[in-house]
């Protein structure tokens, strides 16, 4: 299991909801991903957090050349993407 987490600033917010929503269908949607994720922190209103779950590195692979993640990608420098903090783990799935 790959995971994926973090966090990235946003300049515009509004902007970024749009396309956060849109990568998330599609991405959702893909083979391979267990859990995809981008939210709004409650107090600091530009933070996103980032947590994603896919089941091979093959899948997140397809995922970075996606035409979904591609337009995301693009939309970076508009949406003032900047302070990025993501990174990836692989793990063995445990129930607590």
């Amino acid at each position: 299991m790959i995971h994926i987490a973090g966090s990235i600033r946003v300049n515009d917010i509004e902007g970024a909801k749009a396309a956060i929503e849109e990568l998330t269908t599609a991405s959702r949607a893909e083979a391979g991903c267990v859990e995809y994720s981008l939210s709004f922190d409650l107090l600091e209103a530009n933070l996103v957090w980032i947590n994603e779950r896919w089941e091979s590195m093959e899948a997140l692979g397809a995922h970075a050349q996606s035409a979904h993640y591609n337009a995301w990608s693009a939309k970076a420098g508009e949406l003032g993407i900047s302070d990025s903090d993501v990174r990836l783990y692989t793990e063995e799935p445990t129930k607590l």
